[in-house]
């Protein structure tokens, strides 16, 4: 299902999961596309918890994971332009639901991934 489909404004977490099952993230395998979907649902997860989350928080949550995948030679497209868009279009609809005011965006997003490579050797 294109995430274009979408017309419930607001969604239980349930419900938006379950949409994330059915779409694609414009990987070249499956295997890629559920590694983005792994990606995206726990970061959905992360939106929808108890505990707020901040705008940087998220990005280095979501940046550490897909740079993480990325050094995988399976999952190397994952910073190629689609995927990104993706993941932050389902991240941003959970962001949408909670009530949250600040939306990622894929540049961001792929800014945050190599942040994270940066930082990890500095530390």
């Amino acid at each position: 299902m294109a995430p274009f489909l979408l017309n419930k404004k607001n969604m239980s977490k349930e419900n938006l999961l379950e949409r994330l099952n059915k779409t694609g993230f414009e990987m070249f395998t499956v295997e890629g596309d559920n590694k983005v979907r792994s990606i995206t649902k726990a970061s959905v997860k992360k939106v929808y918890s108890k505990k707020r989350i901040t705008e940087k928080e998220l990005y280095n949550y979501v940046g550490k994971k897909v740079m993480k995948a990325s050094l995988n030679k399976k999952y190397g497209e994952i910073l190629d332009s689609e995927p990104p868009g993706h993941i932050c279009y389902w991240i941003n609809q959970a962001l949408s639901n909670v009530g949250y005011n600040f939306k990622l965006t894929r540049w961001n997003l792929d800014d945050a991934a190599f942040d994270s490579l940066k930082n990890e050797k500095d530390g």
